[in-house]
């Protein structure tokens, strides 16, 4: 057998490109082909399960998007809220120290306090502590004695 050159292949007429495998010596371009055991062969069920994948993940995705955007609004709400009630706190906070400031001003510079009448200065510090439930009021002389205490009924000796 003599070799082929390149003018051979290009001078075959096309019925012979078209022939089977072996049928002639001569191999042609159009002839050759991935040998069919090395090709690997897709069943329907891989098939199926990739478009299923393919569907699906993109939803999970979004869905996935839509509950971190849902938790991030929610979170921002409940610190904006948070935020408030703590404001609104510190007001009424603020108002009943400024309150209570007012009325323990108002006491200190009561006159009974300078005259040493200590049963009306009693009687004014029980007045005023009927607005604020739940305090009291000490008042202890130079000699950190007990001169005044409201949560006592009776005034010590």
């Amino acid at each position: 057998m003599k070799p082929e050159t390149k003018e051979d292949i290009v001078s075959q007429p096309a019925a012979a490109s078209s022939s089977a495998t072996g049928a002639s010596d001569t191999c042609t371009t159009a002839e050759v082909q991935a040998p069919s055991g090395n090709r690997r062969r897709v069943s329907i069920r891989f098939r199926l399960a990739s478009l299923v994948v393919a569907c699906v993940l993109p939803v999970w995705v979004a869905a996935g998007f839509l509950v971190y955007y849902n938790y991030q609004s929610r979170r921002a709400l409940t610190e904006q809220r948070m935020l408030e009630t703590a404001r609104a706190l510190t007001t009424v906070v603020d108002r009943e120290l400024a309150n209570m400031q007012a009325s323990l001003n108002a006491l200190a510079t009561s006159p009974s306090l300078d005259s040493n009448h200590l049963s009306a200065f009693d009687r004014q510090a029980r007045v005023v502590l009927e607005a604020h439930a739940g305090d009291y009021i000490f008042l202890a002389g130079a000699t950190d004695q007990e001169l005044i205490n409201t949560i006592v009924h009776t005034r010590p000796n």
